[in-house]
């Protein structure tokens, strides 16, 4: 009789063990799933960052000796060869897409500094647009110090604004934060777009 209760203890304590095992490799697995998706949008967010860096540096390079950005489009920055080939597609007359598949975009702007009445194609500045991107990846890209000094970031459809510091820092915790929130303003397949304007000094 002791031995059958010994026997029986035993099992006991050996389904508990195994129990407990599958317990821990099912956290464990859990645990490197969601730690793998915040890897992977990191890196998302990042490859981003650097392809916006890239698309700045070929405007800067292409226009450092011009009055200002007359004539700029996609398709001038597509044809330039200022790009790496693997950013440029042959849809539409030369389109720049992100390897995330991103969607990037640029266009001329006029300030109140560039008046038609003097120059009627007059542009001082410009936007490089990133579109189809997930909330995520756009609050990744709010935290972030932007090259070259912008003076306006805008976010999603309602192109709500927010100011950058010309010193080069990173904005204030509030400006931040509301960046954020306005990241949360999806379009309706849950993406948004983000817009950084840049003008001549």
């Amino acid at each position: 009789m002791m031995r059958k209760c010994e026997r029986r203890s035993q099992r006991g304590v050996g389904l508990l063990q195994l129990a407990l095992g599958m317990a821990l490799a099912v956290s464990l697995a859990v645990g490197s799933i969601a730690m793998y998706g915040n890897v992977q949008r990191k890196q998302y967010a990042a490859q981003l960052f650097q392809e916006f860096k890239v698309i700045h540096e070929a405007i800067e390079s292409l226009y450092r000796n011009r009055p200002g950005y007359d004539g700029f489009s996609i398709q001038v920055l597509a044809n330039s060869g200022a790009l790496p080939s693997a950013m440029v597609s042959s849809d539409s007359g030369g389109s720049v897409w992100s390897a995330t598949r991103a969607r990037l975009n640029v266009d001329p702007v006029r300030t109140s500094r560039c008046p038609t009445s003097i120059r009627p194609n007059c542009y001082d500045g410009y936007i490089i647009k990133i579109w189809n991107i997930t909330p995520t990846a756009c609050k990744d890209l709010a935290g972030r110090i932007f090259p070259g000094n912008p003076y306006q970031i805008s976010i999603g459809s309602s192109m709500l604004a927010f100011y950058a510091p010309r010193s080069g820092a990173s904005p204030q915790l509030t400006d931040v934060e509301a960046m954020k929130s306005a990241c949360e303003r999806v379009d309706g397949n849950g993406e948004t777009d983000f817009r950084v304007s840049y003008i001549q000094r």
